[in-house]
């Protein structure tokens, strides 16, 4: 049960800040950076690489404690995801209408819970119009991370009982988890990007290499090789892959392989020089508060301005990302999770968390506390969407998925004819037009798509030209 030294590898650190940064630019740049959301999968493998390599020293030595495991990662991730969690609900109380707030009573709930990927499987897709008005989204991989450690330190304390190979079973899991998302990619693309069991081999991948790690080789020239090939592999990911990929799926070999590479090797010079500067390390400190603090920052931006951000508007936010995440884990995170562990510190967080969850169910419970707006929002807030009616998937259709409208999108029996013609919020005219439709004769034609506003002749980035 060879496991990689605990002495600390500022490299690792280099290497979350390049998952950070490509989780950030993906965000508030999207053209820019469309293959950006592979630093989750970055992040995953530097997860199972890290705390495989503790958990496997520990029980080596015998020492190994099951509650101190749990005390360690609530002191890690409570913290900060506390402060997030509260200063979002706040925001959504000041600048929510009731809907969108009940909505994110239930993300907030579910957060607490760490069930945010179920929360968000069982509502829509991760690069859907809707879900990027949901500031607590990014929140669906803290969810796999934990659920994956609820049972990974118990099959590993099996493991070492029966004497069994740890890397054998973390590689025979990795295998069957990879299987199972391929497989799944193409039926039910959404279940595969959220749940845990199609996105584990990207943890088991660490843990594979944290447990064989005296059969890697450490020489310089193997080890600048691996780095490279690494570095190639990354970059290749974050440039070729878009939203519209089919990922995780075969497309996750390339960010998995290649995180597992770099880790592999920190005797390489991209890992001394280039991971291990200060600029990097430092940004890799601070990477879990600022992962938590961008997206509600970048959401409530949109939000506060009531339309689309600006180049230098999302260049401020991810500033104010990055003051705010330094703040966290200096003053929040650092104090918890370094000071003298306590059951005093280990009560005062899962008593807020616990609060957190019990604030958004009393949010659910009150419909959003419509109270808080003013009377004539208030009327207006509560006029029904009635989406069910838009005819999703006939009429108003997914372009990354869908490109042939239905025969009934255009009524041929009347005159005049009405156009429908745009978005989703051309979409969402619809019902209002039937309601005219008894007192007026005429005819409707539905040809609406998710993002696609009506223009001739346009250059829409990420929209199929044939469907423009």
């Amino acid at each position: 049960m060879s496991s990689p030294s605990l002495k600390y590898r500022p490299d690792v650190d280099g290497l979350r800040a390049v998952a950070v940064m490509l989780v950030l630019n993906f965000h508030a740049f999207p053209d820019a950076m469309p293959g950006g959301f592979i630093g989750v999968d970055v992040f995953f493998v530097i997860s199972g690489f890290l705390i495989t390599g503790i958990i496997a020293r520990e029980l080596e030595l015998g020492r190994f404690s099951l509650v101190e495991f749990y005390n360690r990662r609530i002191r890690r991730i409570f913290p900060a995801l506390i402060v997030v969690l509260c200063a979002t609900s706040m925001l959504g109380w000041f600048w929510m209408l009731p809907s969108a707030f009940a909505q994110l009573g239930r993300d907030s709930f579910a957060s607490a819970a760490f069930l945010a990927n179920i929360a968000l499987l069982l509502q829509s897709g991760y690069f859907d119009v809707e879900s990027a008005k949901k500031p607590l989204l990014h929140l669906w991989s803290l969810g796999i991370e934990e659920q994956f450690y609820l049972f990974w330190p118990l099959l590993l304390m099996l493991a070492a009982r029966l004497r069994m190979s740890i890397i054998a079973m973390a590689a025979m899991l990795g295998i069957g988890s990879f299987l199972l998302n391929v497989a799944l990619i193409g039926p039910n693309p959404i279940a595969t990007f959220y749940l845990p069991f199609t996105r584990a081999f990207e943890l088991l991948a660490g843990a594979v290499l944290a447990c064989g790690w005296i059969n890697v080789s450490h020489s310089s020239i193997a080890s600048n090789r691996r780095a490279w090939i690494g570095v190639a592999l990354i970059a290749a990911a974050a440039a070729i892959l878009d939203s519209h990929s089919a990922f995780p799926g075969w497309w996750a070999v390339l960010p998995v392989a290649g995180s597992a590479l770099l880790l592999s090797a920190p005797a390489a010079w991209v890992n001394r020089v280039v991971l291990a500067s200060p600029p990097l390390v430092w940004i890799g400190l601070i990477s879990y508060p600022l992962y938590l603090w961008h997206w509600p920052l970048l959401v409530f931006g949109g939000i506060i301005k009531f339309g689309p951000l600006t180049l230098p508007e999302r260049e401020l936010i991810l500033l104010a990302s990055a003051l705010l995440a330094w703040a966290t884990y200096r003053f929040v995170e650092t104090p918890f999770r370094f000071g003298v562990p306590s059951r005093r510190k280990i009560f005062s967080l899962g008593a807020g968390m616990a609060m957190i969850a019990v604030a958004g169910i009393a949010v659910i419970w009150g419909r959003g506390f419509d109270f808080r707006l003013p009377p004539e929002i208030r009327a207006m807030a509560s006029v029904p969407t009635e989406s069910f009616k838009w005819r999703f998937h006939e009429c108003l259709l997914d372009l990354s998925r869908e490109m042939t409208f239905a025969d009934t999108c255009v009524e041929r029996d009347r005159r005049p004819l009405v156009l429908l013609w745009g978005d989703s919020t051309a979409a969402a005219l619809l019902p209002g037009l039937r309601k005219a439709q008894e007192q007026r004769g005429f005819s409707i034609a539905q040809l609406t798509s998710s993002s696609c506003i009506p223009a001739l002749n346009a250059d829409i980035v990420s929209i199929p030209i044939a469907a423009q």
